[in-house]
């Protein structure tokens, strides 16, 4: 029995990037279920034998194989037994630079498939042909392109050969919509989020993806570059998404704005909060782009109150202040209702005591 480090904390290592204790993984190569558990580890998967450990909770993994047996991201087979060796369970994963190993010691890497040289050559490359099999991992790479763009790296020429494959397949469109969502809210605050959807969208993939969404944007792929501006602002996930939504103009639309945040839940398994942002954002807008009458403004501060002042009212205020950059009118508005807001919590907080 054999334990080996993988995936994302040997790649970050390697590429001298900070990972998360929680992205520690480990292959236990030579081992059955059996034995694992009687070394005291803790089955948490049904469907796979994914273990954590009795001291230190990180995740273990017997080594695997799989091929394809439907369609889908979960139409494999897999096979755990005994034999299978750590290059089997390697070559089943998404891109080089993922499919390196270290051994339990720390001591030396396991890479059969290039990936350091990848890193050191900045390439995002398919560790095999199999890659096609698996939809789900067009958007995987699309978040790994958006996260090390920054740093130079580009994804291989012949890798794109295989997104092609998965664009025509049509699998993309059968990924399960919670699926989908998960991927999106593992993109960093950080993160370019304008080359993630940029990207799919160069595919030609974001209308399998985000299909309503996607119809109403009618191709025009500048209205992505609207989440350019808001890459660095930390906004959560619910924002993220929202700001997908082109509000760059003049005069708000509040009945477009309404059909695109409509379409985001018909695509997406969205929350409560998303919905409740969007209202907020649509409010905030109209009260921004608009003169808005005594009523308005009191149905504003109403929304405020009930959303406990909380992050969503700051993070819609940032959406609108970006979209707007050098309309010098917006931004007064903007902050004018921010200290009348400013003014209505502190009567609020007097109420509470």
């Amino acid at each position: 029995m054999k334990f080996y480090k993988v995936g994302g904390a040997v790649r970050d290592h390697l590429m001298g990037l900070k990972h998360k204790q929680s992205d520690i993984d480990w292959v236990v190569v030579g081992a059955t279920e059996e034995e694992l558990i009687n070394l005291g580890f803790t089955k948490i998967n049904a469907d796979f034998p994914v273990f954590l450990h009795p001291k230190t909770k990180e995740e273990y993994a017997l080594a695997r194989k799989e091929h394809k047996a439907g369609r889908g991201y979960k139409g494999f087979k897999t096979d755990f037994s005994r034999n299978i060796t750590l290059e089997d369970d390697l070559y089943r994963r998404d891109l080089t630079i993922n499919a390196i190993a270290e051994d339990e010691n720390g001591k030396g890497y396991i890479d059969p498939y290039g990936g350091i040289d990848d890193i050191n050559n900045k390439i995002l490359r398919h560790v095999s042909k199999y890659f096609k099999d698996d939809p789900l991992r067009l958007i995987r790479l699309a978040r790994f392109y958006s996260n090390f763009k920054p740093l130079g790296f580009e994804v291989a020429d012949e890798t794109f050969t295989l997104l092609k494959e998965i664009i025509d397949s049509e699998e993309l469109a059968i990924i399960p919509r919670e699926r989908i969502l998960l991927e999106i809210k593992k993109l960093d605050a950080k993160t370019n989020r304008y080359e993630f959807f940029s990207f799919i969208h160069s595919l030609e993939a974001l209308s399998q993806i985000l299909p309503s969404f996607t119809k109403l944007l009618n191709d025009q792929t500048d209205n992505l570059r609207y989440i350019d501006e808001m890459s660095d602002q930390g906004l959560p996930t619910d924002f993220l998404l929202i700001s997908l939504i082109p509000i760059r103009k003049q005069s708000f639309d509040s009945d477009k704005f309404k059909e695109f945040l409509e379409a985001l839940k018909i695509d997406l398994p969205v929350s409560n909060k998303f919905k409740l942002a969007g209202q907020t954002l649509c409010s905030l807008a109209q009260a921004c782009y608009e003169e808005i009458s005594t009523q308005q403004l009191i149905k504003l501060f109403d929304q405020y109150s009930k959303c406990g002042r909380s992050e969503i009212f700051e993070a819609a205020f940032i959406l609108i202040k970006q979209s707007n950059l050098g309309d010098r009118m917006i931004t007064k508005r903007i902050e004018f209702l921010g200290k009348l807001l400013t003014e209505v919590e502190k009567e609020f907080n007097k109420v509470d005591k």
